[in-house]
C-alpha cells in the first residue's frame, strides 16, 4: 500500500499543519526584528547629528584658539572711519580757535589733570616756559583770556582753513591717537602740516592734548 501524506478524511497531515503554523508565525517575528533595527539605526543617525552639531569649530591655526595665523577684522580704532572721527575732532577744534570760542574745550571732557601742548607765536603766549619751544596750558582753570591766546596760537591767528584739512596719517587706539595733517593757510599757496594727539573718553567725547605745528613742515602746494 502506498503512503498518503494527507491525514485522516484527506486533510493535511499533522507535520504539513505544523509547518503551516510555523511559517505564520515567522511574519510577526520578522516585522518585530526589521522594526527594531529601524528604531537603532534613527537613534544612531540622530546622535551623530547633534554631535557634529555641537562640536566646536576647530582653529585656523592648530597653536592657538583663536587662529593666530588668520588676519583680525579691522577694529574701529584702526580703520578708516577711525580716521574720520578724529578729523572731524580736529576740524570741530580748529574751527572754534578761528571763532575764539573755548566753550567747548576749556574744559571740555578733559581729565583734572589734562592739559594742551601747542605751539605759540610768541614768547609771551602762556605756558610757553619750556625748553623744547612749545607751549602748554591747564584745560582747568584757564584764564579766558589765555585760553583765547591759545586758541588763536593753534589758528595762527584764525588763518587756519579747516574745511581744507587732509589726514596724512592716523595711528593709536581708543586710549590714545595720533595724526598728522595738512592744512591751507589763508594767503599762502603752501600747507601748514601739523601733528595732533588726543584719546576718547568713555563716553566717547575726544579730547586734544597736543596740537603742534613743528618747524619747517609747510607743504608745497599741488
Amino acid at each position: 500500500m502506498g503512503h498518503d501524506p494527507r491525514g485522516r478524511g484527506g486533510g493535511p497531515s499533522i507535520h504539513q499543519a505544523a509547518l503551516d503554523n510555523l511559517r505564520r508565525g515567522s511574519k510577526p517575528v520578522v516585522l518585530f526584528i526589521v522594526a527594531i533595527f529601524g528604531v537603532m539605526t534613527l537613534f544612531i543617525a540622530g546622535g551623530l547629528l547633534v554631535t557634529k552639531s555641537t562640536m566646536p569649530a576647530a582653529p585656523s591655526d592648530p597653536g592657538s584658539a583663536t587662529g593666530a595665523g588668520s588676519t583680525p577684522a579691522p577694529s574701529a580704532s584702526s580703520s578708516p572711519g577711525a580716521a574720520g572721527v578724529r578729523r572731524a575732532v580736529l576740524v570741530a577744534f580748529l574751527s572754534d580757535a578761528v571763532a575764539k570760542d573755548t566753550t567747548r574745550w576749556f574744559p571740555g571732557a578733559s581729565a583734572q589733570t589734562d592739559g594742551l601742548t601747542y605751539t605759540p607765536l610768541t614768547s609771551g603766549d602762556p605756558g610757553t616756559d619750556r625748553p623744547d619751544g612749545l607751549g602748554r596750558v591747564s584745560y582747568h582753570d584757564l584764564p579766558a583770556a589765555d585760553a583765547r591766546a591759545v586758541l588763536a596760537a593753534v589758528s595762527r591767528r584764525g588763518t587756519v582753513r579747516p574745511d581744507t584739512l587732509g589726514i596724512t596719517a592716523s595711528t593709536g587706539d581708543s586710549s590714545s591717537w595720533t595724526i598728522s595733517f595738512e592744512v591751507s593757510v589763508r594767503g599762502s599757496r603752501a600747507r601748514l602740516r601739523g601733528e595732533a594727539e588726543g584719546y576718547t573718553t568713555t563716553s566717547g567725547a575726544s579730547v586734544i592734548i597736543r596740537l603742534v605745528y613743528p618747524k619747517d613742515t609747510t607743504a608745497s602746494p599741488g
